[in-house]
């Protein structure tokens, strides 16, 4: 997709008119990333030169999909409607397409299972390049309808096959590569793989910025800012968030700024900081008020993330009853959309809330707990405050079965020696690679990177060669900020 929209500033006008079909591909290179305002543009002039049914049902799809990753649910939903009812022939790779954009309807009108109905519906091709690419799209919605009903294990039958195959036929920093990826990352982190989570996401970060779906932007970042928390980084964490929000703001994303605030919430009411997590949920009233031009769809959507933060911020007030009545709007919301994921965490939440103010929440407690350990979340229980696991030991001293499985926390390297950036564990780098990063970062030379490593400096350099390939950087500078940037270095202070 890049390399055709390089090829759009040099391809003249007057040669697109004559060839509808290669303005077309321009058009879908525009709509499925940051480019997709400009997408409308290509599709207004071949609607002009040409009005062929199956040309103008390929121009809808590729304006749905341009409303889609602008995070515009109820104008993608239009824009489509008058073709969900006329699928296109069963032989074209419009016929899976189709089938895909029924799948995201289906997810938006709250029916995970019907999106994975039509995908089941549909006659599949032989997997390659061209086929190979509207194939997987389908096996990521599927993956998704799953995560959101929180089934964890079946997400990730789904999806690590279909990651495997994307990689080797369309490369591991392909868009829709990356997009499986995050998915991936989120299930394994929810699995307490906290390294592997961290090594799907290892030099994709910046790929989903560019070209990844808003949904799946959002997730990556929250896996990414979890896994940092969780490695005892908050400051990182809250600095991922921002990020997030601050692309929220430059790419008119409302809804990444939604989620950043509100996750912003979760992280400062498991530490009980009441002012902050207030000042944080008027900020989200504000945007979700302030979004006038969203439709009926988008407010549902921020709408769970908005009542959770609520909760969260009644919850680091001590003020239990307001967390309870909140808890109650959240528990509906999740309900009504089918999001099993969120629907545990309100519960452990709801239990924890009744116990501080008086109440027995020990049967909802046990479960949520029976719940996670069915879908293997197990970091949805030790992620939603703190505290549980507190009140979950005491229990489980009382002689009940309460007390939470350990979770796996990564903590930063005690080497002494290094006093510098710690590589982070991917797949991305060799592990002698990343040794050679740590020792970059601490501004050794290589002769001194040599002795500390305990190889030649040829050697030395050849690594270096390999570094500053992968991590597309020009000196070794460059090279260790491209490395910070991608989450393959992390401060250790």
């Amino acid at each position: 997709m890049s390399a055709a929209l390089d090829w759009l500033a040099l391809i003249p006008e007057t040669e697109l008119e004559r060839r509808p079909r290669l303005r077309l591909a321009m058009a879908w290179a525009l709509a499925l990333g940051e480019r997709h305002n400009e997408a409308a543009r290509q599709v207004e002039r071949i609607f002009v030169s040409d009005s062929e049914t199956t040309l103008r049902y390929e121009c809808a799809l590729i304006l749905s999909a341009a409303a889609y990753y602008a995070d515009e649910s109820d104008r993608f939903v239009a824009l489509f409607e008058p073709w969900a009812e006329a699928p296109p022939e069963s032989a074209s790779w419009l016929a899976q397409a189709h089938a895909n954009r029924l799948a995201a309807r289906a997810m938006l009108f709250d029916e995970p299972a019907q999106a994975r109905q039509f995908q089941h519906d549909v006659q599949r091709g032989e997997v390659g390049k061209g086929l190979g690419y509207v194939i997987r799209w389908g096996d990521h919605i599927v993956g998704l309808s799953y995560l959101h009903e929180g089934q964890l294990r079946l997400a990730e039958d789904i999806l690590v096959p279909a990651l495997a195959s994307a990689e080797d036929d369309l490369g591991r920093r392909h868009p829709l590569t990356c997009m499986i990826a995050a998915t991936c990352a989120a299930i394994a982190y929810e699995g307490d793989r906290v390294d592997e989570a961290a090594g799907l996401l290892a030099n994709r970060l910046d790929m989903l910025v560019r070209a990844a779906t808003p949904e799946t932007v959002a997730l990556a970042y929250c896996t990414a800012a979890r896994i940092a928390a969780a490695r005892g980084k908050e400051h990182r964490a809250l600095d991922l968030l921002e990020a997030m929000h601050a692309l929220g703001m430059s790419r008119q994303l409302p809804r990444l700024c939604v989620v950043s605030l509100a996750e912003q919430v979760r992280m400062h009411a498991g530490r009980y900081r009441a002012q902050t997590c207030d000042a944080l949920v008027r900020r989200i009233d504000e945007i979700v008020s302030g979004a006038v031009d969203r439709g009926a769809l988008w407010h549902k959507l921020v709408a769970l993330p908005q009542a959770l933060a609520h909760a969260d911020a009644a919850i680091a007030s001590r003020n239990w009853q307001h967390a309870l009545d909140k808890l109650a709007l959240a528990q509906r919301l999740a309900d009504t959309m089918k999001m099993g994921r969120y629907r545990i965490e309100i519960m452990v939440l709801r239990a924890f809330a009744e116990h501080q103010s008086g109440g027995d929440g020990r049967a909802l407690l046990l479960e949520a707990q029976n719940l996670a350990q069915t879908f293997n979340a197990k970091r949805t229980l030790i992620d939603a405050h703190p505290a549980l696991a507190d009140w979950a030991q005491s229990l489980s001293d009382e002689g009940t079965a309460y007390a939470f499985a350990s979770p796996q926390i990564m903590r930063p390297s005690t080497r002494a020696q290094t006093n510098g950036p710690r590589a982070v564990p991917s797949v991305v780098l060799t592990p002698k690679e990343r040794e050679i990063l740590e020792l970059l970062a601490r501004n050794l030379t290589n002769k001194e990177i040599a002795r500390a490593a305990t190889v030649g400096e040829g050697t030395v350099k050849w690594h270096l060669k390999n570094l500053f390939g992968k991590l597309d950087a020009s000196s070794r500078k460059h090279a260790v900020r491209r490395a910070l940037m991608l989450g393959l270095l992390e401060d250790t202070v």
